[in-house]
């Protein structure tokens, strides 16, 4: 048994409201036409310098951004990070051990 599909075409409108700015064409230059006009003698320079872009402060303070996330973070950092939380984790589990042993708790050993 043949069935026979129908798909209806569906139109959609598109109206720019009074608050939204219409479109204006031929803004960008193109390589080529920087080209033209810089061979016509027109003084053009590249629109996106660095000069024009603002990218914040050079070292914000992250709070809960994790190091290696971090914007200008080197390998030296964090290698010297890494030392830091092994060398506080190590001190923390020697920390552990001693108060279980002053307490006369003695987990994971057997008695001889």
């Amino acid at each position: 048994m043949r069935q026979s599909i129908k798909n209806p075409l569906r139109v959609a409108n598109c109206k720019r409201s009074d608050i939204e700015l219409p479109v204006q064409n031929d803004l960008a230059l193109t390589p080529a036409k920087v080209l033209e006009m810089a061979e016509q003698g027109i003084p053009v320079s590249a629109q996106a310098s660095v000069e024009q872009f603002y990218d914040g402060e050079p070292n914000p303070q992250w709070d809960g951004l994790p190091l290696d996330e971090q914007r200008g973070v080197d390998i030296v950092t964090m290698w010297n990070a890494e030392k830091d939380i092994k060398g506080a984790i190590r001190k923390k589990s020697e920390m552990n051990q001693k108060s279980q042993s002053q307490e006369g708790v003695d987990y994971g050993r057997t008695a001889n």
